[in-house]
């Protein structure tokens, strides 16, 4: 398992910030892996929402699943994520702050099946997508480029 954190300030609302990323609707936005993004589930977002992914992986186009798995408006949402040879976990935690909110993303990767013997070549790789990750959540979420969200109420 590859285990990922990261933490980013940003000087938007909490309520307006956790609408945004617990959406996964906006994903790609802000994550340069991610190509495409659908709710399959109806209603309002919440625990159970499914959402349909496409990730860019080595230059090729890898449908992913995920779905809601703890959703605590507006402090917390948990998403596990299956593809092929991938299962995920994203933990993501909001917290106000005097200047706005406070994010942690914490995502834990295991590689399945042949994928597991890979799995310490592929860290760094998953380090940096990570990263890139965390400067696009900044940049979607800075002032020039924020929009929040009107999704309906639950």
């Amino acid at each position: 398992m590859v285990r990922l954190e990261e933490t980013i300030e940003v000087a938007q609302p909490l309520e307006d910030v956790f609408r945004y990323i617990s959406d996964f609707r906006t994903i790609p936005e802000w994550d340069p892996g991610i190509v495409a993004a659908e709710k399959e589930t109806p209603g309002p977002v919440g625990e159970g929402t499914v959402f349909s992914l496409e990730v860019s992986f080595w230059g090729r186009s890898v449908p992913m699943t995920y779905t809601i798995k703890e959703f605590s408006p507006p402090f917390q949402v948990v998403l596990e994520g299956d593809a092929d040879n991938l299962h995920a976990i994203d933990t993501i935690t909001f917290v106000k702050t005097a200047q706005g909110t406070h994010i942690r993303y914490v995502a834990e990767l295991s590689m399945l099946g042949l994928g597991a013997w890979f799995e310490p070549l592929l860290k760094p790789l998953l380090v940096r997508m990570g990263r890139k990750t965390a400067k696009g959540i900044r940049k979607a979420l800075s002032a020039g480029n924020f929009s929040p969200i009107e999704l309906p109420s639950t």
